[in-house]
C-alpha cells in the first residue's frame, strides 16, 4: 500500500550484515558507506540529483538555490547536535536535518542524522561526536560537489 512517503534510506558498505546505530558507529567503525536513495538506487554522489531533479523539474537554477538552502541551513543545525544542547534540541536538529537531506536527495546526510536519532534514544552520549564529525564530513562533500557541479554557472 503506498502512502506517498520516500522509503527510509539506509547505509551499506557491500557484503557487511546490518548493524544498529551505536554498532555501525562505534569507534572502531570508519569504512566509507554509500547511502541507498528511496528507490535502492546506492548514491556514490552526495545528492542524488535525479531525486532532486523530480522536485525541480530540472530547473538547473532552481536545483542550486535549493541546496544552497540547504547548506545555508547546515551550520545551525549542526550546532544544535553538540553536547552543550539540550537532548531535546538535539533531537529535533536531529530530526529536521534528516527531513532535509532527504528533501534534496543527501542520502547520507539523512541517514547519518537517522542515526543520530537512534543515538538520543539509547542515550548514547559516546556515540553522538562521531556521528557529528560524519555528518560534517559528508556536508563537505555537498559543498564541494554543488562548487563543482555548478562551476560553469558562476563562472559564466
Amino acid at each position: 500500500m503506498a502512502t506517498g512517503l520516500a522509503a527510509k534510506p539506509t547505509i551499506v558498505t557491500g557484503t557487511e550484515p546490518q548493524f544498529s546505530a551505536f554498532q555501525r558507529h562505534g569507534l572502531a567503525v570508519t569504512e566509507t558507506r554509500r547511502a541507498v536513495s528511496d528507490h535502492g538506487i546506492i548514491a556514490d554522489s552526495p545528492i542524488d540529483m535525479a531525486h532532486l531533479r523530480r522536485y525541480t523539474l530540472g530547473d538547473r537554477g532552481l536545483e542550486k538555490e535549493v541546496l544552497d538552502l540547504f547548506l545555508a541551513q547546515l551550520p545551525s543545525i549542526i550546532g544544535a547536535l553538540g553536547v552543550s544542547e539540550t537532548g531535546d534540541v538535539r533531537s529535533r536538529a536531529a530530526h529536521t536535518l534528516k527531513g532535509s537531506g532527504r528533501a534534496v536527495g543527501a542520502w547520507r546526510i539523512a541517514a547519518l542524522a537517522e542515526d543520530i536519532e537512534d543515538v538520543m534514544r539509547a542515550n548514547s552520549q559516546a556515540a553522538l561526536q562521531p556521528l557529528v564529525d560524519q555528518i560534517e564530513a559528508a556536508v563537505d562533500d555537498v559543498r564541494g560537489f554543488v562548487d563543482a557541479t555548478y562551476a560553469v554557472e558562476i563562472a559564466g
